[in-house]
């Protein structure tokens, strides 16, 4: 029995290394999610900027470009949003659960519940919702009234939501057949 065991062990303890490896690698995502970071805080500059901007321009600023500047913080804030939930369900899924001591209020309820075909069909949701404001943005602003520009943007939007029903019908096909 010992004879057998003592080949093997070789090749045993070289597929220990291997997976060992395999599973120490995925550290090698945690630069991905601090540059995912850094582009949150690079839109929170960009929603001060545009706050401060439209603030200080109030009352010179038409109907429309007050309409136009809201609609830019809120696709800021759904970008920052969408970031976010890859940042944590990417994390959380591939590197580290993240802290389950902490106080029941600080949180997140679809923490560690959102599973690789919920986040895709939330992605596109998002993905589709920022198009559509992108979409208003280029009917409403003043100065951009190209028809291509908005056909384009039109376009863009139909697609977005096509595949984020396309991908919810499928999640929901897969889940029902498991």
């Amino acid at each position: 029995m010992e004879k057998d065991l003592t080949p093997r062990a070789p090749a045993a303890l070289a597929e220990r290394w291997v997976e060992r490896v395999i599973l120490a690698s995925r550290w090698l995502l945690v630069p991905f999610h601090f540059g995912l970071l850094v582009s949150v805080a690079i839109l929170l500059a960009k929603f001060g900027q545009v706050t401060v901007a439209t603030l200080t321009q109030t009352f010179t600023l038409s109907g429309k470009e007050v309409i136009v500047a809201c609609l830019s913080l809120i696709e800021l804030a759904l970008i920052a949003n969408l970031l976010l939930m890859v940042i944590f369900s990417g994390y959380e899924g591939f590197v580290s659960r993240l802290d389950e001591h902490r106080d029941a209020e600080e949180r997140l309820d679809w923490r560690g519940k959102v599973g690789f075909g919920v986040l895709k069909v939330r992605l596109m949701a998002s993905v589709a919702a920022i198009a559509g404001v992108y979409l208003l943005e280029k009917i409403i602003e003043p100065d951009q009234t190209r028809m291509q520009h908005i056909a384009w943007a039109a376009g863009a939007f139909v697609l977005f939501v096509l595949a984020s029903v396309v991908l919810a019908l499928m999640e929901r096909l897969s889940e029902r057949d498991s």
